[in-house]
């Protein structure tokens, strides 16, 4: 609260309408100022008074108006006439909106020059940027001959500013079997560089308690802004655990000092439910089953398989050279929890086929909880017979090392010969 310093400046004014009596008839030249000044939020800013006269006047009295007091965590007029040698001098702040000043000497003492000093100090929560006027009342009780009004304007500074990411933070639809599950917020000063801030509490505030805090760098952890938002940064972990189908929700909350978006939230949402999880081998993509002779038949072996709690539906779809085909045909049907299928895909080579002669086909397949996928099939002609490869019996191995035996040793008596 600002505080008045008023209280005597009542009795000073009669003393001071004595003198100006005495000078109502006189051509008066002095002069009253006012500097302008800038400061930031949470500065304490001085703006300077002075007093110019032309050594013949020997009172003075002026007001000041300012035109947004509620800027100011508070007004310090103490030091507004400090330099006056007057006899009579109340220079004060009314507590409301105006300086006061009120300077008197007798009448065969002048007043002299002198300057003083008004501390205001801005408020961390006033509206940035934004000038405030001091202006002279020249309208009321005002005796200088000429005024020079003052300011303070207002600026911003550096400001901090809180950003939550990801938000909202949605885990989806998890399957029981796959819980506890978990993600990470990162929060951030994005705030102009030189700016700061300090995260003082971190919490969830519900409803549901299958969303708790596993892991926070963020609570006491004080933030810097950095060039083009690239400032300091703290995690914090969640985690997602049920042990029941449902959809549940939750809310981060932070508190700080930031100057913007001090104390940001963000949503959590999550469903857990009883669902198939299918994957296929082999993985889908290409599949080669390589070449043959005319007449025979290409195979290779393949299963869906279900990691899920539910039973989860697919069907596959094929397409191209009817020398492709699966088996089961068509393909399809249910896996069920915890559970494969097998499958094979075979390739019939033609008898009529010749070298160089290739067939494909596609394997389409989708089915529950986002399966789905394509199989590329290829298969070729050969007329060339695999080169056989000859084998010995353990009798035939046995004669052929012996024999190795004896012809290094007719070598070693031929050389020592």
């Amino acid at each position: 609260m600002m505080k008045s310093q008023n209280s005597t400046f009542g009795i000073k004014r009669s003393l001071f309408a004595a003198f100006a009596l005495f000078i109502s008839g006189a051509a008066l030249a002095d002069d009253v100022a006012l500097s302008d000044e800038t400061g930031q939020l949470g500065d304490t800013v001085t703006v300077t008074f002075t007093y110019t006269g032309d050594g013949s006047q020997f009172a003075l009295q002026a007001e000041a108006v300012i035109s947004n007091p509620g800027a100011f965590s508070n007004i310090d007029a103490t030091n507004l006439c400090s330099g006056s040698t007057a006899n009579t001098t109340s220079c004060v702040f009314d507590g409301t909106d105006r300086l006061q000043i009120l300077a008197s000497n007798g009448s065969s003492n002048p007043l002299q020059d002198f300057t003083g000093t008004v501390d205001f100090t801005i408020d961390p929560g006033a509206t940035a940027p934004q000038t405030v006027d001091l202006t002279w009342d020249t309208a009321g009780t005002f005796t200088p001959t000429t005024s020079t009004d003052g300011s303070i304007s207002i600026t911003a500074g550096p400001q901090s500013e809180l950003e939550v990411t990801p938000n909202p933070m949605a885990f989806g639809t998890v399957d029981l079997g796959n819980l506890p599950a978990t993600d990470t917020f990162t929060v951030q000063n994005i705030g102009s560089g030189g700016s700061s801030t300090t995260i003082s509490t971190v919490g969830l505030n519900g409803p549901d308690a299958e969303f708790t805090i596993i892991g926070d760098t963020c609570t006491g952890a004080t933030l810097n802004g950095g060039t083009g938002g690239n400032g300091d940064t703290c995690t914090i972990d969640i985690e997602f655990d049920s042990g029941a189908n449902g959809t549940f929700s939750n809310q981060l909350a932070i508190t700080s000092d930031a100057n913007v978006n001090g104390n940001p939230t963000a949503d959590i949402t999550g469903s857990a439910s009883s669902v198939a999880s299918l994957s296929v081998n082999p993985a889908f993509g290409p599949v080669n089953l390589g070449q043959g002779l005319p007449g025979s038949t290409l195979t290779a072996n393949g299963s869906i398989s279900n990691s899920g709690s539910a039973d989860g539906d697919f069907t596959c779809t094929l397409t191209g050279d009817p020398e492709i085909s699966t088996t089961p045909s068509p393909l399809s049907g249910t896996v069920p929890a915890g559970g494969s299928a097998d499958f094979s895909i075979s390739c019939a080579l033609p008898t009529s086929g010749v070298e160089g002669d290739s067939y494909s086909a596609t394997l389409d397949c989708s089915g529950d909880n986002g399966f789905a996928g394509t199989h590329d099939i290829s298969c070729g002609v050969t007329e060339r017979e695999p080169l056989a490869v000859p084998t010995m019996s353990k009798i035939g191995l046995g004669v052929l090392a012996l024999l190795m035996v004896m012809i290094g040793g007719l070598t070693v008596r031929f050389f020592r010969a």
